[in-house]
Parts: C-alpha cells; sequence; structure tokens
C-alpha cells in the first residue's frame, strides 16, 4: 500500500510536531535562553493613571439628531463600465477588492 502525498505531509508535520515538543520540554529553558540572548523583559506596574485619556474622549452621535456639516457626494451616471462583482465574507476584518 502506497501513501498519497497528502499522508506523506500529515505524517511529516505530526513527526516535527512531537520531536518540536519533546525539544521544548526538555530543552525550553535553554532554547528561551539562546532565543533572547538571556535577557528578561521589563515589567511596569499599572497605576489609575494610565487611563485618564480614556476619560474625555469624544461621544458617540446622538440618536435622531441627524448630522451638521456633511454635503452629498457628486455621483456620476448611475452606470458602471463594467460588471459589479460582490462577495460575501463572514470572516471578520477580510475585505477583499472588487
Amino acid at each position: 500500500m502506497t501513501l498519497t502525498p497528502l499522508a506523506k505531509g500529515f505524517i511529516t508535520v505530526v513527526i516535527l510536531a512531537v520531536l518540536g515538543f519533546v525539544a521544548w520540554f526538555w530543552a525550553g529553558s535553554s532554547i528561551k535562553n539562546w532565543a533572547t540572548g538571556g535577557r528578561t523583559g521589563t515589567t511596569e506596574e499599572v497605576k489609575k493613571e494610565d487611563f485618564e485619556s480614556l476619560k474625555n474622549t469624544t461621544g458617540d452621535a446622538k440618536y435622531n439628531e441627524g448630522s451638521t456639516g456633511v454635503t452629498a457626494a457628486q455621483i456620476g451616471t448611475g452606470k458602471l463600465a463594467r460588471p459589479l462583482i460582490v462577495a460575501i465574507n463572514t470572516w471578520a476584518g477580510h475585505a477583499p477588492g472588487i
């Protein structure tokens, strides 16, 4: 019985993941020291004053109040010279170009 290329790739990924986990489990601290050069990050105490700038933000627009200072955009002839392609995505943060 021969394996398909997908099966060979999957087995390779599983073997590499197991080897990586074993290496991290047994030599994790020395790997961390090698990667960071033995330096540790600095820690800083969080204070109440760190959040002072969040108190005086601009509020949301009032409901049913309308907008001021907004003008209408100039619209073209109303017909595109090419077909409009619309994509529906449910992946948050992804917006493809048209």
